[in-house]
């Protein structure tokens, strides 16, 4: 009899003990959907305002090309091209030196994270008004050398304006980066689009045919909606306190984030500028037209990054990141496969239906330059911006060192074989960074973040005034 009653309750414990395991497994399941589902959603309050405003501007650019003529359109699309790189090569390296700090252990800390918000955010103006002293006194001449005959010196102020409102919009987009509110991200991302392209708009049925006309409404949207964030949803960050130490630690990351990101913009932009070179403007319209087809996979990966950025200090220093990246790249380089895959079957009639009939020949151009767009939906989302916060040193080498052989490489290949041979160039540049990233960032995650001990001592001390405030 004792040995049933042993036997009964020994069933009964195998029992309970099962119901607990399956329970927990459920709510280890339950909360994995429930992160899958969420960060879903998160990608979708990034990426639906950012498709909304791409099709506004595609629209926008045909009617602008259309009612301004080459030479007009041509103006505002230099300042255009002015301010958006200008707006990508700094405002970005402070961001991405942000992202860093205020999500890295003391940063976390909300008070502190503020401050170094608040410290990027004046940077950004003393930066914009230093370049502002700088190019007023040669205003003319610019002008004249950028814009010849329609020569205005009100076009360089307006792009001066343009650029510092995207620069405060950044910072308010920052701020809502960090502390994952990315419903007001987007909200944000809409506005801007709203308040610009609804003013093209409006520019536009009011017979407007001044390029200067369309720069205002370029400058002031993302100005005005910027303001307005600053001083309502964002206005902590502009009244936490002022710190100069925050502001010295900023720079320290920002010149390697800001040199790299400048030799990276290089790398990624002379292929049309060399292939025209080499083998004239038609070779250099095929190619741009197969860019513009693989363009909505960079995006995906770019889009992507917006969400994945903030959670990478955290993940790094708790040890959690290496399972977490790893487990994403599995399956973002099958997918990647799969769609490279796919690609071979349709490709050749998704460019017979987008494209007229001049550039049916860009199909084994696609073809090409997909695996390089593959490797940025790889690469951004995660490996991008680990290999910044803990490498940046390593990029701006790599990039430098890639240059002069990539500019050999477009100049004598593109000479000979021209859009493909720009292509296979792109694409084959674009896959051995990926192995190197790939390498270097599965290392890098399945270690632990070693900052320096001057990172460490301005986080605390930055803590502690939070604390003590």
């Amino acid at each position: 009899m004792s040995l049933l009653l042993a036997s009964l309750k020994s069933k009964e414990g195998s029992v309970a003990k099962s119901g607990v395991s399956s329970r927990l497994e459920e709510s280890g399941s339950n909360s994995r959907g429930a992160a899958v589902t969420g960060t879903l959603a998160e990608f979708l309050w990034v990426a639906a305002p950012k498709i909304a405003a791409g099709g506004a501007q595609l629209l926008a650019n045909l009617f602008l090309v259309r009612r301004l003529g080459p030479e007009n359109a041509g103006v505002l699309f230099v300042c255009i091209t002015a301010i958006m790189l200008s707006d990508a090569v700094l405002g970005s390296s402070l961001d991405i030196a942000v992202l860093k700090l205020a999500t890295s252990g003391a940063g976390r800390v909300e008070a502190a994270s503020l401050r170094i918000q608040k410290a990027a955010l004046s940077g950004k103006v003393f930066g914009c008004v230093i370049l502002t002293t700088i190019l007023l006194p040669f205003s003319q001449a610019i002008s004249t050398r950028l814009f010849h005959q329609f020569s205005d010196v009100r076009l360089l102020i307006l792009s001066l304006v343009a650029l510092f409102g995207l620069l405060i919009l950044r910072s308010v987009q920052t701020y809502f980066q960090v502390s994952r509110r990315f419903k007001l991200y987007g909200a944000a991302d809409l506005l801007h689009s709203l308040a610009k392209y609804g003013g093209v708009g409006a520019f536009l049925a009011l017979g407007v045919k001044s390029p200067l006309g369309f720069l205002i409404v370029l400058a002031c949207g993302p100005l005005c909606v910027g303001i307005v964030f600053l001083l309502t949803i964002a206005r902590p960050m502009v009244t936490a306190p002022f710190s100069w130490a925050a502001l010295t630690e900023l720079w320290h990351g920002f010149k390697w984030y800001f040199a790299s990101g400048a030799a990276a913009s290089i790398n990624t932009r002379m292929d049309v500028l060399l292939l025209s070179a080499a083998a004239g403007t038609a070779q250099a319209g095929l190619f741009s037209a197969a860019q513009v087809i693989c363009m909505p996979v960079q995006l995906i990966g770019m889009y992507l990054a917006v969400v994945f950025a903030p959670r990478i200090m955290p993940l790094w220093e708790q040890g959690r990141l290496s399972r977490v990246y790893h487990t994403f790249q599995v399956w973002i380089i099958t997918a990647a496969l799969v769609m490279n895959g796919l690609a071979f079957l349709l490709v050749g009639k998704l460019s017979a239906l987008l494209l007229p009939p001049s550039y049916r020949g860009t199909t084994t151009i696609i073809l090409l330059l997909l695996p390089a767009a593959l490797t940025a939906l790889i690469n951004f989302p995660w490996t991008v911006s680990l290999l910044m916060f803990a490498h940046p040193r390593f990029l701006l080498c790599f990039e430098l060192a890639s240059l002069p052989v990539l500019a050999v490489l477009y100049r004598l290949i593109s000479r000979d074989h021209g859009a493909l041979g720009a292509a296979a160039v792109t694409s084959g540049f674009a896959l051995v960074k990926t192995i190197i990233y790939q390498v270097l960032a599965s290392r890098t995650a399945k270690s632990k973040p070693v900052p320096a001990r001057q990172v460490e001592v301005v986080l605390d001390s930055l803590a502690a005034e939070a604390t003590s405030a």
